[in-house]
């Protein structure tokens, strides 16, 4: 341990991003407690803090403690979820958290012995930190935490060992007898639960929701009611999520553009207090209105449903009729929530409410209610409230330099090297437009591949896979060139998911494309490693394509996760021939795309696809193909099949 004992104001520094030459100073007092496991410092001080944080220094979770200063959610863009996470436990400063605030920081340093480092934070470091690095003492020593929960015994240390062994490593650690006394009390709660984590209680069986009244389809206003921790603030936010996402399709430039049903308003009571929903419900303007708050009382309902009558005609009750114990469990498990934080007010919110709480009847004004009793009554629900997500067709590529390979429908870029401005201007709407640089933005070049694009994504229940070739649906079945389309999705089925899978709440929100190269078009690629080549991720929700190096970073990070497993396939990746932040010249574009040698086959690629990217998103795209390039769709009229050959890449999982 004393090989980790630095004093204070010790600076330490660690590679800069800017390069290998150069360093880059961490915030006060950063120090390893546990080595790659669980680290403490004072209060970030900028963005750059969170990012040299994650790389090079490997940080994987923050927590931050501080109530007075939240970080900027700024400061994160930019950083997947499987690069950087940040939970907010706020904590009154000099004060302590509560015990269910550190099961919750438990369980997140439970979880990074699979998912990578936790650093926790307050203001200088010293006390609500030390309080939870204590903590972490208490349970598992200088050890990280077993892999297998059901190992754990009993604590490691004392309080007291705790304490002083803390602030041996972190001196001025734990500042107050209240925070000392937090330490013992939590050490008590270990020895009398003997499990590091709460027991958890079960969900309830699968159900359906359960409708009486009139039909919701013509629902214009939907009053949730159910006690804290029931699920009404989930679900009012993936039907809002989904309907947003609706709207989303590809204009006749083919560019994401929005249009299509009414939005939901959300009117949140934890957000905007009952004030806030009172004064807002009668808006004029709104036309589909979601309340999510407790409304336990006939009364309350009735009184909402009277202020919405000058715009709604069609009221609709759901109750999520959930067990106390489960809510108490569910709601002592959110992190930031801002009204009830995890606590003992949690459970006295609960069982007050529950003792008090009066199921909705039809005689209070509503023309239908819905009574859920499951998770996936709750998702069933949604998903008949919320219009069905569009097909998106992926964009039409115009040609940023015509070779003479352009066809008479084809777009063409009317100038592929603009000047870079200083301040982001937005994209014009036209797919053939002039490409818009500014200062920031970063161009990518990869091969262009002679295949089939396809897209996948998940189904809304998130547990089966739904392809699409340009404007249709298809499955193994639909043409010979996909018959090994079943075969790929079973080998690679965990890595898609992990690609796939990130939003909980939302499982076909995003949608992986990439060139089908079973068949041979007009290329005979004869040196493949799988039938698949990704080099897109669209986001539903933000409507947005991901920039080549988030994208690279997410595949190889659901490769690696896989590969560790020995359960999957990875996903391959179209190869990158050139990067930077001025488009080469028009002489050097137009040779890279007549010589340069294709990774797939002993001869010249198809052409280059270039790519204009924001940090964290494409703005546009354009490609450059080889003049003696003969697109082959004649074969396929013809019902003559070719398929190209694969050199499996080892180890394969899947057959």
């Amino acid at each position: 341990m004393s090989t980790l004992v630095y004093p204070s104001r010790e600076k330490l520094w660690t590679v800069a991003q800017a390069g290998p030459s150069t360093f880059y100073k961490l915030p006060r007092f950063f120090r390893w407690v546990v080595p790659f496991q669980l680290a403490a410092m004072s209060t970030p001080r900028n963005g750059d803090d969170i990012r040299h944080l994650a790389l090079p220094v490997g940080i994987h979770h923050i927590v931050t403690l501080t109530e007075e200063e939240p970080l900027p959610r700024e400061w994160f863009a930019g950083l997947l979820s499987h690069v950087m996470r940040h939970t907010f436990l706020p904590v009154e400063n000099y004060k302590v958290p509560t015990l269910a605030q550190i099961d919750l920081f438990m369980r997140i340093c439970t979880e990074a012995v699979e998912s990578g480092p936790v650093l926790v934070h307050c203001g200088g470091g010293k006390g609500r930190a030390g309080v939870m690095l204590a903590c972490y003492l208490v349970a598992f020593g200088w050890r990280a935490p077993p892999s297998d929960l059901s190992l754990w015994m009993q604590p490691a240390m004392s309080a007291d060992q705790a304490i002083e062994s803390l602030r041996v490593l972190r001196p001025g650690s734990i500042e107050t007898e209240i925070q000392e006394a937090i330490v013992r009390s939590y050490s008590s709660l270990l020895w009398k639960r003997q499990a590091v984590l709460p027991i958890p209680v079960d969900e309830p069986m699968i159900s359906r929701p359960i409708v009486s009244g009139e039909p919701i389809d013509k629902t214009d206003l939907l009053v949730l009611c159910g006690l804290p921790g029931s699920g009404k603030t989930t679900f009012r936010r993936l039907v809002v999520k989904r309907t947003v996402a609706a709207s989303t399709h590809m204009s006749p430039s083919d560019r994401p553009v929005r249009g299509g049903p009414a939005p939901w308003t959300g009117l949140s009571g934890d957000e905007h207090g009952r004030q806030g929903c009172e004064r807002s419900i009668g808006l004029k303007g709104i036309q589909r209105a979601i309340l999510d708050h407790v409304n336990g009382k006939a009364e309350d309902r009735k009184y909402f449903i009277k202020l919405a009558s000058t715009w709604s005609t069609h009221a609709t009750a759901v109750w999520f009729d959930f067990e106390s114990e489960l809510c108490i469990y569910r709601a002592q498990r959110r992190s930031d929530h801002p009204s009830l934080p995890p606590g003992r007010r949690v459970e006295n919110a609960v069982q007050q409410h529950a003792r008090e709480f009066e199921p909705p009847t039809l005689s209070e004004g509503f023309r239908g209610i819905v009574r859920v009793t499951s998770i996936e009554a709750a998702q069933e629900l949604a998903l008949l409230l919320a219009p069905p997500l569009p097909l998106l067709k992926f964009p039409r590529t115009p040609h940023a330099i015509n070779l003479g390979a352009a066809t008479d429908d084809d777009l063409i870029m009317a100038d592929p090297f603009p000047q870079v401005t200083r301040r982001a201007v937005p994209s014009p709407s036209g797919a053939a437009s002039t490409p818009c640089a500014t200062s920031t933005t970063r161009i990518v070049i990869t091969e262009k591949v002679d295949g089939a694009n396809l897209g996948i994504s998940l189904s809304p229940d998130g547990y089966k896979f739904v392809v699409q070739n340009r404007s249709h649906y298809i499955a193994s079945s639909s043409h010979p060139q996909f018959r090994k389309l079943d075969t790929f999705l079973e080998a690679h089925r965990d890595t898609l998911m992990a690609i796939l899978k990130q939003d909980k709440l939302f499982p076909d929100r995003f949608i992986l494309y990439g060139e089908w190269l079973a068949a041979k078009h007009s290329i005979p690629y004869s040196n493949l490693n799988d039938w698949f080549y990704a080099f897109d991720l669209f986001d539903r929700e933000e409507h947005r394509f991901w920039d080549r190096a988030s994208f690279v970073a997410l595949v190889t990070a659901a490769n690696n996760q896989t590969a560790s497993l020995s359960v999957a396939d990875p996903i391959l990746i179209v190869p990158e021939l050139w990067s930077g932040t001025e488009l080469p010249a028009r002489d050097t574009l137009i040779q890279m795309a007549q010589q340069t040698r294709s990774h797939f086959y002993d001869g010249v690629i198809e052409g280059l696809y270039i790519k204009w990217e924001a940090p964290d998103h494409v703005q546009q795209r354009g490609k450059v193909v080889r003049a003696d390039f003969i697109c082959g769709n004649e074969h396929w009229t013809k019902n003559i099949i070719q398929f190209n050959t694969v050199v499996p890449q080892e180890p394969r999982y899947g057959s």
